[in-house]
C-alpha cells in the first residue's frame, strides 16, 4: 500500500485533501521533504 492508499483509507473529507496535498508536495522533487515538516506532522498525527 502506498501513501495516498493509506490516505484513501484512514483519512475522510476535507483532512484527506489536506492530507493528500500535502503528500503530494513532499513527493515533489523540486521540494524537498525536509521543507514541509507540516506534512511529515500531519501524517505522523493521524
Amino acid at each position: 500500500m502506498n501513501l495516498l492508499e493509506f490516505i484513501s483509507d484512514k483519512v475522510k473529507g476535507a483532512d484527506q485533501k489536506r492530507a493528500r496535498m500535502l503528500v503530494n508536495i513532499c513527493l515533489n522533487p523540486h521540494i524537498p521533504c525536509e521543507k514541509q515538516p507540516e506534512s511529515l506532522n500531519y501524517i505522523e498525527a493521524g
